[in-house]
């Protein structure tokens, strides 16, 4: 059973600022665990101000993965899941991925990067989108099955959380 709080992150920040500013803090982290907390969500940005992945199938940006990694690790040093939560509605950019320019398959390079980044951590939980809304059912499902196997080609064993 996890007990969880969500983490603040940059993605709520204002355009313009830092895009180290927003991450939580040790000492937020302690106080949570100490509260009984087990589990951390970590919302990140795939497009837009302080994103994960700036162009479509290109690299992670160095800063945000950095911050996103140091988050990660103090959350499990802490004792906690982290659950690294691509908050995008199943969407970038407004437009529904799998029905627009925007395929699953570049969702898909994002998912298997993380995938092989976080793989190795069994303390790390994967939350594949969230909200997802107004949008055909059957394509999502298609959706979400392919990043679930794609997510275990690469050999990664963690919890996948699905919309």
């Amino acid at each position: 059973m996890m007990r969880g709080i969500n983490l603040n992150s940059p993605m709520w920040a204002a355009p313009g600022g830092n895009p180290l500013a927003g991450w939580p803090t040790r000492g937020f982290i302690a106080y949570y665990r100490s509260k009984g907390f087990t589990a951390f969500r970590i919302t990140v940005n795939w497009s837009g101000f302080n994103a994960l992945q700036p162009t479509l199938g290109g690299d992670l940006d160095p800063n945000v993965a950095k911050a996103l990694d140091d988050c990660v690790a103090m959350v499990v040093a802490a004792g906690g899941r982290p659950i690294i939560d691509v908050h995008t509605y199943m969407r970038r950019d407004e437009k529904i991925i799998g029905e627009s320019d925007i395929t699953i398959g570049h969702y898909v390079d994002l998912w298997r990067r993380l995938a092989v980044r976080y793989g190795t951590n069994p303390s790390v939980v994967f939350g594949l989108a969230n909200e997802p809304h107004d949008q055909d059912l059957g394509i999502l499902i298609r959706s979400l099955n392919t990043l679930i196997a794609t997510i275990r080609e690469t050999g990664a064993k963690n919890l996948i959380l699905c919309p």
